[in-house]
């Protein structure tokens, strides 16, 4: 196998045939088969259920509907959902702070008192890394969340990863 056919061809789902990462200047992930993370920093008593997760999701105007039976406390591994009628999903496990923020410099001074998190991991195809995106996003805001994308090594607040959402979505041309 030749050096260039050792990597895959970034996703491309737009007409004009440009890789969403190009077309977010770098924040999206190329397609891999290397799994991706995101993390979502919260306080445990700010836990939604799935119910008002969906329904967040539903009132910020995203067409993702997570599993019905995802019991959001108790749930690991891959957690199926529908982005835009097409099946997707994410991998989804819920953690005590302490256990990630100690893998990443600055990351514990940044979250304060938010002793809980929750990762998402993906393996960059493109639902599923709008699925990780969207689901956050909302997750962030129903929680007064952090989150930390540490490919990036970058925090965004949830208005941020709402508008990083809603890009993703308007260069993937899904609305």
């Amino acid at each position: 196998m030749s050096g260039r056919d050792a990597y895959p061809e970034p996703a491309r789902i737009r007409e004009d045939n440009r890789p969403l990462d190009m077309a977010l200047n770098g924040m999206a992930i190329p397609q891999t088969t290397m799994p991706m993370e995101l993390h979502v920093f919260l306080r445990d008593a700010a836990l939604p259920t799935r119910e008002e997760w969906q329904a967040g999701i539903t009132d910020q105007g995203f067409e993702l509907t997570l599993d019905a039976t995802l019991d959001v406390r108790r749930h690991t591994g891959f957690s199926p959902a529908v982005c835009w009628g097409k099946k997707s999903g994410f991998e989804f496990e819920l953690r005590a702070s302490i256990d990630v923020a100690s893998r990443y410099n600055g990351v514990s001074e940044r979250i304060g008192a938010r002793n809980l998190a929750v990762s998402f991991q993906w393996r960059g195809n493109v639902l599923e890394s709008l699925s990780v995106h969207i689901a956050s996003a909302v997750f962030a805001r129903l929680t007064d969340g952090i989150l930390y994308l540490p490919q990036k090594a970058h925090f965004s607040t949830s208005n941020e990863a709402l508008a990083m959402a809603r890009r993703l979505i308007e260069v993937s041309e899904l609305s």
